[in-house]
Parts: structure tokens; sequence; C-alpha cells
């Protein structure tokens, strides 16, 4: 089964239990753990879609190029809902999601992905009155958190899309803030990015360009 140009197959495991030894790789240099950039963004137009809940115009274009990475790596959004770009999951069915399933369990190997983008509903509250699914499966934040970071290659990015500021990932380091406004009368969103510890000679170097742009 492919989606996206995508072959699932390769992507998919057997069993749930996971493999957790990337606690155990060694993080990025200290110098590097300093360097946490800041930013702040301005999107207040929405998305065509105009989906509940949905990102902002332009958002996962710039936020993909800020990963360090493309629209034709291998990045995961587990509450799918409408993204752009990517292979989307999601509990709920009417998202005509690539795989529907739940962001607590992916049905995806160790390791396997470039990034990971997670927007969840920010509370039981929201999910039930926007999309109706607290009563499916309540949210656990460490639980799908940690399901993101197993997934995720050395050096794999991670994005945390939130309207609360949240805490540092175990097995990552913090390497960007972006602070989003959008429309007026609504919160600003806190989006962190997080770089599993590990390696990836090709992100970095996307990166480094980033950063010199």
């Amino acid at each position: 089964m492919t989606a996206r140009g995508i072959d699932l197959k390769s992507l998919t495991r057997k069993s749930k239990k996971g493999d957790w030894s990337f606690f155990k790789d060694k993080p990025t240099s200290r110098s590097d753990r300093r360097r946490i950039i800041n930013e702040a963004w301005v999107l207040p137009r929405p998305r065509k879609t105009k989906y509940k809940g949905g990102f902002p115009l332009h958002f996962e274009k710039k936020i993909i190029r800020r990963m360090g990475l493309t629209p034709n790596d291998l990045i995961l959004h587990p509450f799918g809902g409408a993204a752009e770009y990517g292979l989307r999951f999601d509990i709920r069915r009417e998202t005509r999601p690539d795989i529907q399933c739940d962001a607590h369990f992916l049905p995806v190997r160790d390791r396997a992905l470039d990034g990971v983008i997670l927007d969840p509903p920010y509370d039981d509250a929201l999910a039930e009155t926007l999309y109706d699914t607290a009563k499916l499966r309540p949210l656990k934040y460490s639980q799908f958190v940690r399901e993101a970071v197993r997934v995720l290659k050395p050096g794999g990015m991670l994005v945390v899309y939130h309207y609360v500021t949240t805490p540092r990932v175990d097995g990552t380091d913090l390497i960007r803030r972006v602070f989003l406004e959008t429309r007026a009368w609504h919160r600003l969103r806190s989006v962190k990015i997080h770089r599993k510890h590990g390696v990836n000679s090709t992100v970095q170097g996307r990166l480094m360009e980033e950063a010199k742009a």
C-alpha cells in the first residue's frame, strides 16, 4: 500500500512493542545544546480549506524548511487532519487519512522517519468540541510524544505545535522556538523544534544552510 508515493508497508511494524534504546544515544555537543534559535512569525491568513484547528496559510512550508527537511522527506502528522505535506495519520475516518490510527500507538517501525509534526487537540475539552474524539482516546501528552520520538531516525526532527509552551522532550535537543501570531483574538501558538539524539548529516547540512540564509 502506498500513500503520496511512499511505500507504507516499508514503514509499518508488526508489534506495538517499541525499541526505547534511543534514550541511550549520545546527545549532540554541549555547544549545540546551548544554541536555541528564537523567532516570531505572523501568519494571519487561514488556509482555503478552513479546516477547524488547521495550520495557518504557509505554515507547513516554512516549518518544514526550518526542520532542515523538504516535502519529499518522510514526514508524519500523527494528528493528520488536513495537513498538506507528508503522511497523514488520524483517529478520525472523516479526515480521510493515509492510515486511520491512534497517535498514542503508531503503526510505524522504530527509527523510520525524518520528521514528525505534532499538532494535537490542546486538551480533552477541545478534542470533544471540535473533533468528537475525547471519548475515543483521552489525550496523554507524554505517551504520544514518546511515540513520535521512537519512530524518528537518529538526528530526525520533531515539531510540537501548541497554545501553551511545552516541556523539553526526552531523547532530543531543543534547537528552535517559534512564537506564532495568527488572526486577531486568537491565542498565540508555541512551536518548538527538537532534534533527536544522533547524527543525520543530510539534515544537519540543511540546517546549517538555513542558519546562514
